[in-house]
């Protein structure tokens, strides 16, 4: 069986229609602002595809054939479809409907709140709808598993459209009562302390490391790699973790190593898939996300490394 069908350029087909209707080359050429040979070879190479005759020449033009009457009605329901598949692409582009799947990280998951009240202009409607997912991985937004994203990690992924909005304070934080029992925490007494940190990922005990304030093993109480978990850890006052500075005040902890010379922020990013840049309801709240975020920690600072880093480009 041939599939010769499926190899067929559209751009043929369109051609082969415009001459059945028009009931000649110069005809078509017209209709379509094209070349009168550039008409003829797109039938010639129709045929030669198809293996077909579809037309009889004749002294006065072409003549469609039997077999040509019997493809014309298909092709001209393909123009159909085609029109309507590009009113239905145009519609995509400028109407804001549909469903958009944002994912957050965990880390950023008390971002949420705030989230919601931003995104309510796109919710609440038959034809809008939004899904948040909070998840500890990085969904592949390249593979449809989420539209857009807010994370606090430079997007990898090259295809990807990502935003920075600005930078997340971070702080070494102890509840008042173990404040009150063990005293403040400092880079030479780090062993008279205990600590939480995370499971997988053990950045606070690193980044006291780097700083030659080394947390013996031992003095590690809790580990988990959920933040609200350790935060709840915190105000029972198990030990001192590091965490986002607007969770902990919220917590009403306090600060133990404030004057610690390391980086004070992590960044902030919004991410979303490529097709952001054709679809107005992703381009809408990608574009909204960015802008309340950036509102509320652009001015929070980096440090040097990160301040070197270049922004890249938000769809426009």
């Amino acid at each position: 069986m041939s599939n010769a069908g499926l190899e067929l350029d559209w751009n043929l087909v369109r051609t082969f229609v415009s001459v059945a209707e028009s009931g000649s080359l110069s005809a078509a050429a017209l209709e379509l602002r094209a070349s009168h040979p550039t008409i003829a070879r797109h039938i010639q190479l129709l045929e030669s595809r198809l293996d077909l005759s579809l037309f009889e020449r004749t002294s006065g033009g072409l003549k469609i054939n039997e077999a040509g009457r019997r493809l014309f009605e298909v092709a001209r329901r393909m123009r159909e479809d085609a029109m309507t598949f590009a009113s239905v692409s145009a519609a995509a582009r400028t109407t804001p409907a549909g469903k958009v799947r944002l994912t957050i990280a965990e880390l950023l998951v008390d971002l949420v709140p705030g989230l919601l009240v931003t995104l309510q202009d796109f919710s609440g409607q038959i034809d809008r709808q939004i899904e948040l997912i909070i998840s500890s991985r990085q969904l592949n937004l390249l593979e449809g598993e989420a539209d857009i994203a807010v994370r606090h990690i430079r997007p990898s992924q090259s295809e990807l459209v990502a935003r920075r909005v600005g930078g997340l304070p971070m702080g070494a934080f102890a509840s008042a009562a173990y404040v009150r029992e063990y005293g403040c925490l400092s880079l030479a007494n780090a062993a008279d302390h205990w600590f939480v940190d995370g499971l997988t990922d053990q950045s606070f005990s690193l980044n006291l490391a780097r700083l030659g304030c080394a947390i013996p093993a031992r003095r590690v109480v809790f580990r988990t790699d959920s933040l609200h978990a350790a935060v709840r850890a915190v105000e029972a006052g198990w030990g001192i973790a590091e965490m986002p500075v607007y969770i902990a005040e919220a917590a009403g902890l306090t600060r133990v190593l404030p004057d610690a010379p390391r980086a004070t922020a992590l960044e902030i990013w919004v991410v979303a898939r490529p097709g952001v840049r054709q679809q107005m309801l992703l381009r809408l709240v990608f574009q909204q996300l960015a802008e309340s975020l950036y509102d509320r920690f652009a001015a929070q600072p980096l440090c040097a490394a990160q301040q070197r880093r270049l922004d890249l480009q938000e769809p426009g």
